[in-house]
């Protein structure tokens, strides 16, 4: 009895904690047009699309030439959004927190650290 009531325990814990993480992530949800002056011409303004496709959210940016990149990881930590994808073979790490209704932070690379700034477009 006590070993069903501790596995009970631990999946509702673990559902619940599942369950935190995509309402985080929920509250980036829609387009947001970005700027991030010091990236390479052509990555310097676009939109980041973040929605839920098949129970999961996802991050989509699509630059000014039309071109789009599918992020590898979508999460939420420590009050942040946390997005992971490789942009032409290099690793990209852009975390950004809310802040007067527009997003701030920073995108990381292998080439050093850029200041990103996003609007809410819908």
């Amino acid at each position: 009895m006590k070993k069903n009531l501790i596995a009970l325990t631990v999946l509702a814990l673990i559902f619940n904690l599942t369950i935190q993480a995509q309402e985080s992530v929920s509250k980036y949800k829609g387009t947001w047009e970005y700027t991030c002056n010091e990236a390479p011409y052509g990555f310097e303004t676009g939109k980041i699309v973040i929605k839920k496709e098949d129970g999961k959210y996802t991050s989509t940016t699509i630059y000014n030439d039309g071109s789009t990149n599918k992020a590898d990881s979508v999460k939420v930590k420590d009050g942040a959004l946390i997005i992971e994808t490789y942009v032409e073979g290099n690793y990209v790490k852009v975390e950004l927190k809310k802040k007067k209704g527009k997003l701030v932070g920073f995108v990381y690379t292998d080439d050093g650290t850029l200041e990103i700034t996003a609007k809410k477009k819908n």
